[in-house]
């Protein structure tokens, strides 16, 4: 379950690196103002970092406080379903390693967006240019993406009873990135690549697949990685119900 509910973190990061690009789009006039101001773009960086953590401690907060109610609210409605008594309970442990997988996602898939938008100069800005440009941003903020990226995979694999499967889902979910990013380089290719329609509308839309600083390798990934957590919640079900069906008698009784 907490592999299952890091992989909802995961898709999580993936709107929050969307959320955070469009917020700065949004704001594309007011850090160009900065920096014809004189704001460097250290300060523009730590401004909209700032901004950023406040919502996402907002977030985690209102999270732990459902997450820490939900066993109580759920074993008072599950008392007269199931035939064994439902206690919740209270777990700072637990919660306090959720909020840390939290902030570490929050800041994996926010520094790269966030560190692009520190090197873009005010004239492309002005000019509403600036958050097309391609690739990482400076190595620091690249390096600290990276850093956390590897101590968020550190913690999931600590954290797991079982080490093994831990480590099969981290290579699986790092493998799942690198499929969808290569599977979102072939669409935008092929959308390239397309021959020439007649249709404007088919063909603005073809367009806006491959041009600079389309979103294609963002929505590709939020979708396939959404599928999964889909197709892996679907299994889980389906092997915990044969287990539960394989195990019993044909002439089971009905109470112990």
């Amino acid at each position: 379950l907490t592999l299952v509910g890091l992989t909802a973190l995961v898709v999580g990061g993936v709107g929050v690196a969307n959320a955070v690009r469009a917020y700065l789009d949004g704001k594309r006039g007011v850090i160009a103002t900065f920096k014809s101001l004189g704001a460097s773009g250290g300060f523009v960086f730590t401004v909209y970092l700032m901004q950023i953590l406040l919502i996402a401690g907002l977030g985690i907060v209102l999270g732990l406080i459902l997450g820490a109610a939900m066993p109580f609210v759920a074993s008072a409605l599950l008392q007269s379903v199931i035939p064994v008594p439902a206690q919740g309970g209270f777990y700072p442990g637990a919660l306090a390693m959720a909020a840390l997988f939290g902030l570490l996602v929050t800041l994996a898939f926010a520094l790269l967006p966030l560190g692009r938008a520190r090197d873009v100069p005010a004239t492309a800005l002005f000019r509403e240019m600036g958050f097309e440009s391609r690739g990482l941003p400076r190595l620091p903020y690249a390096g600290a993406a990276l850093a956390i990226v590897v101590a968020l995979a550190a913690l999931a694999i600590l954290s797991a009873n079982d080490y093994r499967i831990a480590s099969i889902f981290v290579g699986a979910t790092v493998f799942a990135f690198l499929v969808l990013r290569l599977v979102a380089v072939l669409v935008q290719w092929a959308a390239r690549k397309s021959p020439r329609v007649r249709s404007v509308s088919l063909r603005l839309a073809l367009g806006n697949i491959h041009r600079p600083g389309a979103l294609t390798p963002s929505v590709v990934l939020s979708l396939g990685l959404g599928l999964t957590l889909l197709v892996t919640l679907a299994l889980i079900d389906g092997n915990l119900r044969r287990q539960i069906s394989g195990s019993l008698p044909e002439r089971a009784p009905n109470f112990f």
